[in-house]
């Protein structure tokens, strides 16, 4: 998926890891291989997204993470 520079990917090897990528970061940030408050926080930071509440969305599903690009890009 991408939309306007920001991408969700899956890994090449690995295609249930999944890597959110926005325009305004270098790298891209797997959001299946942490959890919790380490995931919050790392999305958080990634995202720059003022409106964005993290227990709206699922970060374990191709879905859920073009659902975060998507609010995030209004």
């Amino acid at each position: 998926y991408e939309s306007n520079g920001s991408m969700v990917l899956a890994h090449p090897a690995y295609l249930d890891e999944l890597i959110i990528k926005t325009p305004n970061q270098e790298n891209g940030l797997f959001t299946t291989k942490v959890t919790g408050n380490k995931l919050k926080k790392n999305i958080t930071e990634h995202l720059k997204c003022d409106s964005f509440v993290f227990e709206n969305y699922d970060f374990k599903t191709v879905e859920g993470l073009i659902k975060v690009l998507q609010d995030c890009n209004k």
